[in-house]
């Protein structure tokens, strides 16, 4: 008869050493696994023997070395994190194992993975190239001042990895998160970005854009603090012109089909057609509506003009935006408007955090207006039920900058 798993047997092989054999979970090739190990002594093998069979019953598994680090990332994602995740989530993970993780760690035997593993990861990421083409070439070929991944990447890359190895630990095929032991990747081991932009820039990059054709598009990021999903998401029957409120609860991105099809079962997301999709913020937080202030609200009355349902910012098609294609765009905006580059799109979401704190606005207050989800509850809720404050602070916000 077969033996089930946490079985164990004791025996002594032909070179005289004392087996101990216990039976694992099935692999991720459902193949037979078994944990042995030899001893010189019986009581040793015998007391070894008790604690793996000790380990299986608590724990379901032990470590083995047979899993590399590929082969986990592929189980993880296909049986653990589909259906328990966003399409964006799902997605940014995916990214960071196929385009990072795997290449320069998934030879790795995962029971063995240690900090100093990842430590030299990090060391490796750092001189990556951002340019994909340029990074599947021979590293010799990587001369020049070619752009190297920013921390951010790093740091995103290192949470998923972190991630990886919690499920490895919880299903027994690790012993510790080697990933947790080095810490992430600090600020300091890269070079960082500049994000935000001074009064000055954000002054002519408004003139700038009056007379340009995305205009609305560009001016809504500069005096909002919404992200570049919530902007590209907002439609004509959710902007009230006569309470003057701006419904920023669903955010414009693009998917693959097959990672909306791993989505979570109670994720809210609305097709638009080919990949794009309206979705849900990832945090109740970010379900919020905004005061629609001065100059803002002429400049989106004057946009949107007799529209009534539909997004409002598309191309002359009246297909959506791609939101990676904005990114972009962003860069050449600044550039036409002779303002020094290196700030992204996501720096106009920190200009505005900033200036917000230099108009000595409460903290609870920026929290509501740009949809952060972390700070204490209570003034969380607070927030929430003054909009009249929100509505003073955006106000404050371009007294600043009409200076």
């Amino acid at each position: 008869m077969a033996r089930s798993k946490g079985d164990g047997g004791l025996y002594k092989d032909s070179n005289g050493l004392w087996t101990a054999v216990v039976e694992l979970p099935q692999g991720l090739d459902e193949k037979r696994r078994r944990k042995v190990i030899r001893r010189k002594s019986k009581k040793a093998a015998l007391d070894q023997l008790n604690e793996l069979k000790k380990s299986v019953a608590v724990y379901g598994d032990v470590p083995t070395t047979g899993y590399t680090v590929k082969e986990w990332t592929a189980y993880w994602l296909d049986k653990v994190i589909a259906k328990n995740a966003t399409p964006g989530t799902y997605r940014n993970y995916e990214k960071n194992i196929r385009n990072y993780i795997d290449p320069l760690l998934g030879r790795q035997k995962l029971s063995k993975l240690t900090p100093r593993h990842v430590r030299d990861f990090h060391a490796r990421m750092a001189e990556l190239p951002v340019d994909k083409d340029l990074r599947e070439k021979h590293e010799r070929e990587w001369v020049g001042d070619y752009k190297k991944l920013g921390i951010g990447t790093m740091r995103n890359t290192h949470s998923t990895l972190a991630k990886v190895l919690d499920a490895a630990i919880n299903d027994g095929h690790a012993l510790v998160n080697a990933a947790k032991l080095s810490g992430a990747p600090k600020v300091g081991e890269v070079a960082t970005e500049a994000v935000a932009l001074s009064v000055p820039e954000i002054k002519r990059l408004l003139a700038y854009i009056a007379t340009h054709p995305m205009g609305a598009m560009w001016a809504t990021y500069l005096l909002t603090g919404l992200r570049r999903g919530e902007v590209l998401g907002i439609e004509a029957d959710r902007i009230d012109f006569e309470k003057n409120l701006l419904d920023a609860s669903w955010q414009l991105q693009s998917f693959k089909k097959e990672h909306v099809d791993k989505a979570k079962e109670d994720y809210e997301v609305r097709p638009l057609g080919g990949n794009f999709y309206l979705t849900r913020p990832k945090s109740s937080s970010g379900w919020r509506i905004l005061p629609l202030v001065e100059p803002l609200r002429s400049v989106l009355k004057l946009h949107m003009q007799d529209r009534g349902e539909g997004l409002i910012f598309t191309r002359k098609a009246g297909t959506p935006c791609a939101p990676d294609a904005i990114g972009r765009e962003w860069h050449t905006l600044l550039g036409d408007a002779k303002i020094p580059l290196g700030s992204t799109l996501h720096g106009a979401r920190h200009t505005v955090i900033d200036l917000l704190y230099d108009a000595g606005i409460e903290e609870a207050i920026i929290q509501q207006i740009v949809g952060h989800s972390k700070a204490d509850m209570t003034r969380s809720y607070k927030t929430r039920s003054n909009p009249e404050q929100a509505r003073k602070a955006l106000e404050a916000l371009n007294t600043i900058i009409n200076k």
